[in-house]
């Protein structure tokens, strides 16, 4: 029937025949069948020229989050409608800036900055699609730049606002640092491709600096990192999707890798997010990289937070939280201190992992079936939290033939199954609670501060607290005597808050 109304409407004279024939109906009935067509495609062709009528659409504003300036924007979408019974033309669609706009227009598949005699059917719509380039402005802080779309119809101007945020930056496509380099925190650092930190050279991160990273961007180390964050200017590496909708996205980015040769590592209020993996060593080489991390959080990855090789690691008041696949993985042994570390994994989006988020072993099997042996020499976990929504987050693999096998847990909160480990050796297990699972102010937004009704609250070792009096806000946890495992400690009246770092 579809077709026979298109026929009707394309080609009048043929239809009538069409009509008498196929559905054998007398001539008369068959012409008015015709005109009822007829008139409907009159009316339904029928421009509507009132002044007063007006377009509608999906938004008023199309704002663009900062974008790196020489680099293009996302694409957004704006929805123009037609509401009314008759064919609306639009005689005019154009940026208010013309060609010299930092803006570009897509108007139903066709690029420009105008377009003339558009129209839209009854009760129909069409698409414009919108991207921006801003140009570097010799500026640090993020410049505004805007336009506007403006809709000509009947005579009547309409617009709809263009935002942006522009940010200079300093762009990284594929390099070495070949001698040691210190980075400030004037423009963010964007590293499109690689960047490589030289054997025997250190790169120095200043407090409040930015470094984003482009799809499968690696930062290598070979020599030393330094990043030297605070609490109120963390440095933060993440991935260069600054919209909104991409602020929990795993896997934006590929690597922090720390290579064999990589010594003197130290990482303080440094929040990495939203990449691959943080790697430490290299299976098949049996050097022993050391980093360490103060008051640190690895965040949303989408393979592991931290994934080692018989590396040595020293970790306080650092938080890892959700990853695809580990948390932590210590494979091939290696020496560890971790005290008042929060260790928490409700997986991440599009992963779904089957296997603990904790794992330490001195061994570790490639796809070839070759395996790789080394001592735990130590593996220290002091006032930690290790938690999670899988039944259990540690695991431990050992093999006397590979190696030694040391490591402890001592006042703290680990999801385990004590079937699997062997909880009652003090040897491994030194106040260990596993039944219960600690509260957190907002777990689901990486707000790890416990609340005031926390199982884990005054479950810490004074001992071992006096290694890190203070949390990761500068809070002091040996004040009442009691310390809190984890690396936050709860002060009555507190309301601390710190928004992700990077954004």
């Amino acid at each position: 029937m579809a077709g026979l109304i298109v026929l009707c409407i394309v080609y009048p004279t043929l239809c009538i025949f069409t009509i008498m024939n196929v559905l054998r109906l007398q001539p008369v009935l068959a012409a008015g069948i015709f005109l009822v067509l007829l008139l409907t495609a009159c009316e339904q062709e029928e421009l509507l020229k009132d002044p007063a009528a007006r377009l509608a659409f999906s938004r008023d504003t199309i704002s663009f989050d900062t974008i790196f300036t020489s680099i293009g924007s996302t694409t957004r979408q704006l929805k123009v409608f037609n509401r009314y019974r008759k064919t609306i033309r639009i005689s005019e669609i154009r940026l208010a800036g013309g060609e010299s706009s930092p803006f570009r227009l897509n108007i139903d598949g066709v690029s420009g900055f105008r377009q003339n005699n558009l129209e839209i059917l009854p009760n129909d719509s069409m698409y414009i699609f919108v991207q921006v380039t801003i140009d570097p402005k010799n500026n640090n802080a993020p410049v505004l730049v805007h336009d506007s779309i403006l809709f000509t119809t009947n005579g009547t101007v309409q617009d709809v606002d263009l935002v942006a945020w522009g940010q200079d930056m300093h762009l990284i496509l594929a390099d070495t640092v070949h001698e040691s380099t210190l980075w400030t925190a004037d423009k963010p650092y964007l590293i499109r491709y690689y960047l490589i930190v030289d054997s025997a050279q250190t790169l120095t991160v200043e407090q409040g600096t930015k470094i984003y990273m482009h799809r499968n961007a690696v930062l290598e180390v070979r020599g030393s990192l330094h990043t030297q964050g605070t609490f109120d200017q963390p440095v933060s590496i993440a991935g260069d999707r600054l919209e909104e909708d991409y602020s929990d996205i795993p896997g934006q980015w590929l690597a922090l890798a720390f290579s064999p040769s990589s010594t003197d590592n130290l990482l303080e209020y440094t929040e990495i997010r939203n990449g691959v993996v943080l790697q430490i060593g290299r299976l098949e080489d049996p050097r022993s990289v050391p980093v360490t991390f103060r008051n640190c959080r690895i965040l949303n990855m989408s393979f592991a937070g931290i994934y080692a090789f018989g590396a040595s690691i020293s970790a306080e008041n650092t938080i890892v939280a959700d990853a695809g696949t580990l948390l932590l993985g210590l494979f091939r042994g290696g020496t560890h201190h971790f005290y008042h570390c929060t260790l928490v994994n409700k997986g991440v989006i599009f992963y779904n992992r089957s296997a603990p988020s904790v794992i330490l072993s001195n061994y570790f099997t490639d796809q070839n079936k070759t395996e790789y042996a080394g001592d735990m020499k130590e593996a220290t976990f002091g006032n930690c939290i290790v938690w999670g929504n899988y039944e259990n987050e540690l695991a431990v693999a050992f093999k006397t033939s590979s190696g030694a096998a040391n490591y402890r847990f001592k006042n703290s909160i680990i999801r385990l199954d004590p079937s699997r480990l062997p909880v009652t050796d003090t040897s491994h297990f030194d106040s260990v609670w596993y039944s219960t699972a600690p509260a957190f102010r907002d777990a689901d937004h990486w707000n790890f501060i416990p609340d005031s009704a926390s199982f884990s609250n005054d479950k810490g070792s004074l001992s071992i607290a006096s290694r890190v009096p203070f949390d990761f806000r500068g809070k002091n946890r040996l004040a009442d005597g009691k310390p809190d495992p984890g690396a936050f400690e709860w002060i009555s009246g507190d309301t601390t808050r710190r928004k992700s770092s990077h954004r």
